[in-house]
C-alpha cells in the first residue's frame, strides 16, 4: 500500500480542498515539544517562534492546554493521550500540491525537484480491509444519564451551554493512515483537513472549521454550532438547510459562542474594531449543513503569539459558556482526557501569519500500539433533548466510522 514518506519523521499535509494551495512539510530541523504532564514556558514559545521568525512553522495544541491558561478544578479523568500537549515543528523541507497531479513543488534552496508523487489518484481501485470494530466509551443511557446532570446544571444557572463528548476506540485496529485519511478527506471535503504523522502516532483531520487565522493584523474566527444532516435529493436538502436556519435552538447556541468568541478577543484586539462578520450562516459541506458564524478584529502586529493563543484556547465551541465553569463540568461529565481532539492544529507562515482549524471529525492512531480512537460531541443547551444530541454525535462520527470501513459495538 502506497504511503508517503513512509520512512520520515515528521510530515504534515494541509489540504486547501479548493480553497488555495494544499501544502506539505517534511521532516524535522528543530522542534519544540511540550508532554501532557509538564508545564508550559510561554516566553520560551515566542522564544522559540523569534527564532524561526523567517521559517514555516507546523504546530499542534491539545484541549489540556486549558490547564497553563485557566485555573481549573482538579478532575481525575482517565489519561490516553497520544500527542503532546504542545508542538511546534520547524521542517525540513516544505512544499505546495498541485490540485491535479498530486506533483509537489518543493520550495526553492530546500528541496528543488518537481515531481514527487504526495499520494495516488483517489480513483484508484482500492484493495478490500478488516472491518475495524469501534466501541463507544459511553452507552446511549450513560450519555443521556451525563447530560442530565450537564442540563441540571444549566437549569441551576451554573453555565448556559457546554460542550459534551463522547470517546469511541478500537484497540486492535490495524489501518494505513494514508489510505483512510484520503477516503475521508474524500468524503467530507473538509475545507482545514489535514493529515499528520510524528513517529508513530497519527492525526487524520477532516475539519470543517477554523479556530484562528492571522492575516498581518487582521485576525479572524469562525465557530460552528448547528447542524443537520444533509439529503441527495435537492428539494429535501434545501428544506433541511432552512429546517437549521430557522431553528431556534441552534441559533441561541451559536449567538452564545459568537459573544464568547468576541470576549476572547477583545482581550487582544485594538479597541473597537471586533466585529461579527457572518452571523448563523449556513454552510453546506458534503455531509452536513452547519451554521457558522465569522467574527474578526484588528490586533497590534507586534502581539506575541502565546498572547493570541492565552486570549482564545480553548476555542468557545468546544467548551461552552461560561467558558471555565463548562469546562470543569465537561470534565467531570466526561471523565477522559480529549487530548488533541478540540485543541488545534495548523501552521504558522514566515512573517507570523497562521491559520489553526479545530481538531474536530479527526482520527487519532497510534500504529506502535495499533490503538485509534475519536471523538464527537455536541452543544448543550436547556432547550435540549439529549437523545437528540446523542443521534447528533453518531452524525458526526458517521464519516469516521466508514472511512475506517468500522462497525460499531455496543456489546461491551
Amino acid at each position: 500500500m502506497f504511503l508517503p514518506f513512509k520512512d520520515s519523521d515528521f510530515w504534515a499535509f494541509f489540504n486547501s480542498n479548493g480553497q488555495g494551495q494544499s501544502s506539505i512539510y517534511e521532516g524535522i530541523e528543530d522542534q519544540l515539544i511540550i508532554e501532557i504532564s509538564e508545564a508550559v514556558d510561554w516566553d520560551s514559545i515566542d522564544a522559540f517562534l523569534n527564532q524561526y521568525a523567517d521559517r514555516h512553522v507546523v504546530c499542534g495544541f491539545s484541549y489540556e492546554l486549558k490547564g497553563d491558561i485557566e485555573k481549573l478544578d482538579a478532575v481525575k479523568r482517565s489519561q490516553q493521550c497520544t500527542f503532546p500537549k504542545l508542538f511546534l515543528i520547524v521542517p525540513k523541507n516544505v512544499g505546495y500540491v498541485e490540485e491535479r497531479s498530486f506533483l509537489i513543488n518543493w520550495e526553492s534552496g530546500v528541496k528543488k525537484s518537481k515531481d514527487e508523487l504526495l499520494h495516488k489518484s483517489l480513483s484508484n481501485i482500492l484493495p478490500p480491509r478488516e472491518k475495524v470494530k469501534i466501541r463507544p466509551r459511553f452507552s446511549e443511557q450513560d450519555y443521556i444519564d451525563r447530560a442530565k446532570e450537564l442540563l441540571a446544571a444549566i437549569q441551576a444557572g451554573d453555565i448556559y451551554e457546554v460542550n459534551f463528548c463522547q470517546q469511541f476506540v478500537a484497540e486492535e485496529a490495524q489501518i494505513n493512515p494514508w489510505h483512510v485519511y484520503k477516503e475521508l478527506n474524500q468524503k467530507t471535503k473538509a475545507p482545514y483537513s489535514t493529515c499528520i504523522k510524528y513517529g508513530e502516532k497519527w492525526l487524520l483531520s477532516a475539519s470543517p472549521e477554523l479556530f484562528l487565522q492571522r492575516d498581518k493584523n487582521l485576525l479572524r474566527s469562525a465557530p460552528i454550532k448547528g447542524t443537520i444532516a444533509r439529503s441527495t435529493h435537492e428539494q429535501e436538502d434545501l428544506d433541511l438547510a432552512k429546517t437549521l436556519a430557522d431553528s431556534t435552538k441552534e441559533r441561541a447556541e451559536n449567538i452564545m459562542i459568537v459573544d464568547l468568541v468576541r470576549n476572547d478577543l477583545s482581550r487582544i484586539a485594538k479597541k473597537g474594531t471586533v466585529e461579527v462578520k457572518e452571523l448563523c450562516a449556513i454552510k453546506s459541506f458534503e455531509t452536513v449543513h452547519h451554521m457558522v458564524s465569522t467574527i474578526e478584529a484588528e490586533i497590534d502586529k507586534d502581539l506575541p503569539f502565546s498572547a493570541i493563543i492565552k486570549a482564545c484556547f480553548p476555542m468557545g465551541s468546544m467548551t461552552g459558556a461560561p467558558k471555565i465553569s463548562a469546562m470543569n463540568l465537561a470534565d467531570k461529565a466526561e471523565g477522559i482526557y480529549r487530548g488533541i481532539y478540540s485543541g488545534a492544529v495548523g501552521y504558522i507562515k514566515p512573517g507570523g501569519d497562521f491559520t489553526l482549524n479545530v481538531v474536530i471529525r479527526s482520527i487519532v492512531y497510534d500504529s506502535a500500539k495499533n490503538y485509534l480512537s475519536f471523538h464527537t460531541g455536541s452543544a448543550l443547551t436547556a432547550a435540549c433533548d439529549p437523545q437528540y444530541e446523542y443521534k447528533e454525535c453518531l452524525l458526526k462520527a458517521k464519516a469516521l466510522i466508514e472511512s475506517l470501513n468500522g462497525t460499531l459495538d455496543f456489546t461491551s
